[in-house]
């Protein structure tokens, strides 16, 4: 059994939903991805979950988790959303950073939308690759 997690920026266009839901399809069908991490930051993360719980009807045995770096102010904490174990010793600052590290150390795979090569999306693609996770750049396709 394979996991996946995901990294984009924030200003990801909603014009990427179909090229985004062929990936994780394809993940699901023939990677055996059945286990999903997905942040709550930006549009990207919005995009990943809103594929993944569309997706989670016809594939009832994956598991989705919104991976949480901070208390919610609002309504992001669902039923699905966890904590990184650890994250409540580290400094708010770096809060999303840990947290990101520890979606990659959980993960096979990470699909990314980066386009820029400034800002978190681009550190953390490249974190993953060095890792040697199986990332897809759904912008190359």
């Amino acid at each position: 059994m394979n996991s996946c997690t995901f990294f984009g920026h924030s200003d990801a266009p909603s014009e990427i939903l179909p090229v985004l839901y062929d990936v994780i399809t394809d993940l699901i069908t023939n990677k055996n991805v059945r286990v999903f991490y997905v942040g709550v930051e930006g549009n990207y993360d919005r995009l990943c979950y809103r594929i993944l719980k569309d997706l989670e009807n016809e594939f009832t045995f994956i598991k989705i988790y919104r991976v949480l770096a901070y208390y919610p102010k609002d309504n992001t904490s669902s039923v699905d959303s966890i904590f990184p174990e650890g994250i409540e010793r580290v400094p708010k600052r770096v809060a999303i950073s840990y947290r990101n590290k520890w979606m990659i150390a959980k993960s096979n795979y990470a699909v990314t939308y980066v386009v820029r090569t400034i800002g978190g999306a681009y550190k953390f693609e490249n974190i993953a690759i060095k890792r040697g996770l199986n990332v897809i750049n759904i912008s190359r396709r």
